[in-house]
C-alpha cells in the first residue's frame, strides 16, 4: 500500500491513499488496521483529488423518512434511561438543515480534549 499515515495535531491519523487504493477500499482499510487505525479508534481518509461521490445527494431531498426516532436520556448520577419517541415524518431535506443548524452544533471548543471535558461534564 502507500506511504505511511500522517498524525494530525489532535492525534488522529490521516491516511491520503491513491485512486488505485481508494477503489478496493476494504482492502485500504485491512492497510489502515496493520498501520494500527483500529487503536485510535477514529482516522480520516481523504479521498484521491480525481474521485468523486457517485450520488448526488441534493436528488434526495424530497425523500420522506417516515418516523424517524428521537432518543431521549434522562438521569444523573450514574443512573441514566433512554427511551425513544417516533416523530412525524420529514423530509431528508428538513432533516439536513436541522442536523446542520445551531440548535444541534457541538459546543465550541478548540481543541479536542476542551469538547470531550465539556461532554463529560454534562453527561
Amino acid at each position: 500500500m502507500g506511504s505511511k499515515p500522517e498524525l494530525s495535531d489532535d492525534g488522529v491519523m490521516v491516511f491520503s491513499p491513491t485512486m488505485k487504493e481508494f477503489r478496493d477500499f476494504e482492502a485500504y482499510v485491512t492497510y489502515m488496521e496493520s498501520c494500527g487505525a483500529h487503536k485510535y479508534g477514529i482516522a480520516k481518509v481523504i479521498p484521491p483529488k480525481e474521485w468523486s461521490p457517485k450520488a448526488d445527494l441534493s436528488s434526495k431531498d424530497e425523500m420522506v423518512i417516515p418516523s424517524p426516532i428521537c432518543q431521549v436520556v434522562t438521569g444523573q448520577g450514574g443512573l441514566f434511561q433512554q427511551f425513544s419517541v417516533a416523530k412525524k415524518d420529514i423530509t431528508v431535506k428538513k432533516h439536513r438543515e436541522l442536523a446542520l443548524s445551531d440548535r444541534y452544533a457541538p459546543p465550541k471548543a478548540d481543541t479536542f480534549e476542551e469538547l470531550e471535558r465539556k461532554y463529560w461534564k454534562n453527561v
